[in-house]
């Protein structure tokens, strides 16, 4: 009830674009803290994977702006589609 009277979702959402090559417990460790500070504000994660610019405008349609408060993408940079997420 306090996150509605807040506009507030209580999810924060992270898009993400493996690093570091198999085994190599990089993307285990971001994840993991990522996850240990949302749960020490109460906040719930939401996580998705990706691999393709295509794949990521795919993640990223409008209903997000409903579901979440927050939106990081982590990994790789995908410059080609900065724009088209901003806006």
């Amino acid at each position: 009830a306090v996150a509605l009277k807040q506009g507030r979702k209580g999810s924060l959402g992270i898009f993400f674009h493996s690093l570091g090559v198999p085994g190599s417990e990089l993307s285990y460790r971001f994840v993991k803290e990522a996850s240990a500070c949302l749960a020490n504000h109460d906040t719930r994660l939401w996580l998705r994977f990706f691999s393709e610019d295509q794949e990521l405008l795919e993640l990223c349609r409008p209903s997000l702006k409903r579901e979440l408060d927050g939106l990081l993408i982590a990994g790789e940079p995908h410059p080609a589609v900065v724009e088209k997420l901003l806006t």
